[in-house]
């Protein structure tokens, strides 16, 4: 059966989803305050590029995955967003990154978001295995990252909180 809305016609199957997406959507804050990623480490891939004369630089941290995060909500966001987060709003402290020991222990942790009366502290668990572990699990860097989405949210909301036009 269709449903007439306007000068739109949709499906039961399009009321489906939308039921479904604003029930997901309900419950927002709880999918997109982190993300957990997983990625080779720099020593998994220096181990098979390193003989043929690759070159590679430091490990890449939590830390600096966040602020590239960050720094693409400031790219995402209009001119306005940005000149009012620039003169009023506190600014984001990407801490250094929590290392974990295990897997669980990571799998447990969350990002850690303190707010402060200077600004918002950002700590990413981290795990990174060692080459030799089986399983697959070898070479592997694991991140709890701060996702894009709520790094806007923090630009155009959060951040502005307590603050006078």
């Amino acid at each position: 059966e269709e449903v007439t809305e306007g000068d739109r016609i949709r499906s039961p199957w399009s009321e489906q989803g939308q039921w479904l997406m604003s029930t997901v959507l309900d419950q927002y804050s709880d999918y997109l305050q982190e993300m957990g990623v997983k990625f080779k480490s720099r020593q998994a891939i220096m181990e098979v590029l390193e003989p043929m004369g690759v070159e590679f630089g430091n490990e890449v941290s939590c830390l600096e995955v966040n602020q590239a995060s960050f720094t693409l909500a400031l790219s995402a966001a209009t001119d306005i967003v940005n000149s009012r987060f620039n003169s009023r709003g506190k600014p984001v402290y990407f801490l250094e990154d929590d290392i974990k020991l295990t897997d669980i222990a990571w799998v447990d942790a969350h990002l850690l978001y303190n707010i402060t009366d200077t600004g918002l502290e950002v700590t990413s668990p981290s795990l990174v295995t060692d080459v030799d572990v089986g399983l697959g699990l070898g070479g592997m860097h694991y991140c709890k990252l701060l996702t894009p989405t709520r790094a806007l949210e923090y630009i155009m909301i959060d951040s502005l909180v307590g603050t006078q036009p």
